[in-house]
């Protein structure tokens, strides 16, 4: 299972890992009860100079309890905010997922 004190501490490792610390460090990342049906949500504002400005990431509180599905959601939701905003699940979107798999970033939970 992964606590709550854990999941930011998953968000700024894969941060530095993946993402060559070019997300925000102190950006909240939390788990959130929720009816969505979704696994989760990201949202980042910045400005023109692409400075943060606020921002959030949650995964839904269900997926706590397997290590490896939080992690490829966080993931997930991490490119999300590392692409451009209007990329959704687009190629862009695609390639930077490859790339962290080629990386290694699931081996271990993939």
């Amino acid at each position: 299972m992964v606590t709550k004190a854990q999941l930011p501490r998953m968000y700024r490792k894969f941060n530095r890992l993946y993402f060559g610390g070019k997300l925000p460090m102190q950006l909240p990342v939390y788990f959130l009860k929720t009816s969505q049906p979704c696994w989760g949500r990201a949202f980042m504002c910045s400005t023109a100079d692409n400075e943060y400005v606020h921002g959030y990431i949650w995964i839904n509180r269900k997926l706590r309890i397997d290590r490896g599905m939080t992690a490829m959601c966080l993931l997930h939701e991490m490119v999300h905010l590392y692409i451009p905003s209007n990329a959704g699940h687009g190629p862009k979107f695609h390639a930077c997922m490859r790339k962290l798999a080629a990386q290694g970033a699931m081996d271990r939970w993939w």
